[in-house]
């Protein structure tokens, strides 16, 4: 599928051995800005192609709430990242000028001015799993390590498994380790700050 770049030209298939059109960052804001992307649904773009993921279910919903929570320390959590950092819920992660994605909770280094978080910028990237499981366990997975990404977690919301993934290495995390309730994890950023995996579970 691809977009005619008319004013007001709907979405067509390409034409039998069409070349698809690679768009970059710059022309999907646009696209957005003109109304010409779905309104509802993350978009993220993949190697060119725009991708326009799923309506997020409640199980989800509730798993990202959970750890937003408790990395800005609301209350009763005592956790909270420094002032060197910030806390970005679903924000832009502008990998390359083809590459963007989406996380559903992403630290990074506070910068000044005003641009897309690249990946020199984060310090950890956070997917909650729940229809997505593959997708975040492998591509995602691919795409963070190969970016230089230094620690990766999942949280399977239906499993109750968190996935800690660090050392990225050709492409891969060379250190995959899984957590359950009772235990702990702590960011490779700011080592002091302990995650209680039961604090992510429905109450």
């Amino acid at each position: 599928m691809c977009y005619d770049h008319g004013m007001n030209a709907p979405i067509r298939p390409n034409p039998p051995n069409a070349v698809e059109h690679r768009f970059t960052l710059a022309e999907v804001v646009r696209l957005s800005e003109e109304g010409r992307l779905p309104e509802r649904g993350r978009i993220e773009l993949v190697d060119g192609r725009i991708e326009i993921m799923p309506t997020d279910g409640e199980l989800h919903v509730y798993a990202l709430q959970a750890l937003a929570n408790v990395f800005t320390g609301r209350p009763p959590y005592r956790m909270a990242v420094s002032d060197a950092y910030d806390v970005r819920v679903k924000a832009t992660l502008k990998v390359d000028d083809y590459h963007a994605r989406e996380p559903d909770l992403m630290i990074t280094r506070r910068f000044a001015g005003v641009r897309y978080p690249a990946p020199d910028d984060v310090v950890l990237i956070v997917e909650t799993s729940v229809s997505s499981r593959l997708r975040d366990l492998e591509e995602k997975r691919g795409v963070y390590a190969a970016s230089g990404i230094a620690e990766y977690w999942v949280w399977e919301a239906e499993a109750e498994i968190l996935q800690v993934f660090r050392d990225p290495c050709d492409g891969d995390y060379a250190s995959v380790v899984q957590m359950r309730a009772g235990e702990t994890a702590s960011p490779l950023f700011a080592p002091t700050l302990a995650l209680a995996v039961s604090d992510l579970l429905p109450r």
